[in-house]
């Protein structure tokens, strides 16, 4: 089980829900309530990454293998 979760599957959309969400959520709540609101960001942060994680989960995928069909492969 382990070695499932270091796999890049798995790996690179929850680095990368944690870092978007992390700072789309915390922009959010300066934007919304203030630098005071901080206090309750940890909160909106959780809730935004369990929207976050599902989506780039599924949607890494698609995007890699679109990009892989409309790429140029380098010149060998």
């Amino acid at each position: 089980m382990l070695n499932q979760l270091r796999t890049p599957r798995f790996l690179f959309p929850t680095i990368m829900a944690l870092i978007m969400s992390g700072v789309i959520s915390l922009v959010n709540t300066i934007l919304r309530g203030g630098i005071a609101a901080v206090a309750v960001w940890p909160v909106n942060w959780g809730t935004a990454f369990l929207i976050a994680w599902p989506v780039a989960y599924f949607v890494v995928p698609i995007v890699r293998s679109l990009v892989d069909k409309w790429s140029v492969p380098p010149a060998a």
